[in-house]
């Protein structure tokens, strides 16, 4: 089925499944009538919590809701259990929510690792090379956490912004700290955390000082590093 844009096929799913009753369709997804009303006339992109409804607690196909493809509506059969997260291909600059565009599709994340500022960066070909990765490989997914809490603690990769005008690029060992004349004291860094590991990926921890506006800008930390197949 093929409907243009993200709003036209939530409007279809309201008629289709809650017969037109937008009050209820809002109750069900949880979220407020308001913003359903919103995302139907495309005014505003569909707001995390409401695809983590739909992929968690109903049969809606959310690759279709998000792009398009495929049907509206999974097998009878199929049944998705616990928490996601949404999955993108390229480090964001701050919280998926915010940066919906990208977003390409869902992943599940145990209950412990789930936060509203996280997301899934899916590790491609491209971005091995562009950002010269030695500790992740092609495949692995980084859960990676944009709230500000986790920013200002270490960690082993992080998704950080140079310049006011650049990208997010991501880095797997810190800024060069700067030094004070005649001391051995950091001044200026920024700091690493240290990763949890699932399916066997070595441990990658570092840490350093706290950061510092001359250094980029950190928007992202990892938490965790899924690897794509066995150990490493």
């Amino acid at each position: 089925m093929k409907i243009k844009s993200c709003g036209q096929r939530l409007d279809f799913l309201r008629k289709k499944l809650w017969a037109g009753d937008q009050q209820a369709m809002a109750k069900d997804l949880g979220v407020s009538q308001a913003t359903i009303s919103r995302v139907t006339r495309d005014e505003r992109s569909l707001p995390l919590k409401l695809l983590q409804t739909v992929a968690r607690d109903t049969q809606i196909n959310l690759r279709w809701l998000l792009i398009g493809k495929g049907e509206p509506f999974l097998p009878q059969d199929h049944a998705e259990h616990g928490p996601v997260l949404p999955v993108v291909e390229r480090p964001l600059p701050g919280p998926p929510d915010e940066h919906f565009l990208e977003i390409k599709g869902v992943y599940p994340v145990a209950r412990g690792q789930f936060g509203a500022g996280r997301y899934w960066l899916c590790v491609t070909d491209r971005l091995v090379k562009e950002f010269r990765l030695k500790k992740v490989l092609a495949g692995d997914r980084i859960l990676i956490d944009t709230a500000a809490a986790s920013l200002a603690g270490p960690a082993a990769i992080f998704v950080v912004i140079p310049t006011a005008t650049s990208k997010p690029r991501i880095q797997e060992k810190r800024s060069t700290p700067q030094r004070k004349h005649g001391s051995g004291r950091n001044l200026r860094g920024v700091r690493l955390r240290g990763l949890s590991q699932a399916s066997g990926g070595k441990d990658v921890s570092n840490t350093s000082q706290s950061p510092d506006n001359e250094f980029p800008q950190v928007v992202g930390v990892a938490v965790l590093l899924e690897r794509s197949f066995g150990e490493v």
